[in-house]
């Protein structure tokens, strides 16, 4: 295990933007006569996700990285599979696309040109009409009984203190994209921990950080923010050449050190379905 602790600081946005985001997508969606908003010009190519060099030492494999879309003044920068692109585009969580072959065989790198300051909220609705008009994207929504993991309180109630103390508070004061508040949250090997955060975002981590097989969906009906530190025995893995910061390690220690517990149950889930999409893209 590597002796540098990695460190990172997430700013976790307010979700008001993603209802105005679904909103606009589904009146454009159901108006045929609305033009969509689109990309003064953009291009998309396949990135080889991995390729092979010689060196003195031998065959080196080297992984070609994703990158999340990154929004300029002026244009808008992304190296995503299909998947990563449709997650950012009509911003969802991965449990809320219905499976769908081929989303993570191909890397892609987009960049698509804005008029001036155009909008985040904008912006992803350009991204939308690429994936629709050069990737042929057909979907619907539609309601699913799926497996999940229910987040619930332990047999003896919950181990967390709440973020209450203004003193403490003062620490979530950083400065985000959209001009609002982030909670600061501090990971590396064996550790997690949180200035303030809610169980709704603890659960979206446990989805995408704890190897969880099935989406996790807090059911504690605890609305409020809490500080959390976990500590715990990361997994070894030697062999790996990846940043690797949590493991199901994590998932353990939320059950063990915040009381709470992961409880398999089966709930109506309103899923994105795609019914069509090209593997790809058309031509620039």
């Amino acid at each position: 295990m590597q002796e540098n602790t990695y460190r990172m600081i997430l700013l976790l946005l307010c979700t008001s933007g993603n209802v105005a985001l679904a909103l606009q997508s589904e009146a454009v969606s159901q108006k045929p006569d609305i033009k969509a908003p689109s990309f003064d010009a953009v291009s998309i190519r396949i990135v080889e996700k991995t390729r092979s060099i010689r060196s003195s030492s031998g065959l080196i494999t080297l992984t070609a990285p994703t990158k999340q879309c990154d929004y300029r003044a002026d244009r808008v920068v992304c190296q995503l599979t299909l998947r990563g692109l449709i997650l950012e585009a009509f911003q969802l969580k991965k449990q809320e696309i219905a499976d769908f072959p081929g989303l993570d065989d191909r890397l892609f790198l987009i960049q698509g040109l804005t008029p001036s300051n155009t909008d985040i909220t904008l912006a992803r609705l350009m991204l939308q009409n690429a994936l629709e008009v050069r990737f042929g994207l057909k979907f619907h929504r539609e309601t699913r009984v799926i497996p999940v993991y229910a987040l619930i309180e332990g047999q003896h109630g919950a181990k967390l203190h709440p973020a209450d103390d203004p003193e403490h508070r003062k620490l979530l004061n950083v400065a985000t994209p959209s001009g609002g508040r982030g909670a600061v949250i501090s990971m590396s090997p064996g550790q997690f921990s949180a200035v303030a955060i809610s169980l709704d975002v603890l659960a979206n981590d446990l989805n995408t950080m704890a190897g969880m097989d099935n989406p996790v969906i807090n059911m504690t009906g605890l609305s409020s923010e809490y500080k959390i530190d976990l500590h715990w025995t990361p997994e070894e893995d030697e062999q790996s050449t990846s940043l690797k910061i949590l493991d199901s390690g994590f998932r353990n220690a939320v059950q063990e050190q915040l009381g709470l517990k992961l409880e398999k149950r089966k709930l109506p889930s309103n899923l994105f379905v795609i019914d069509h999409v090209d593997s790809v893209p058309t031509e620039n």
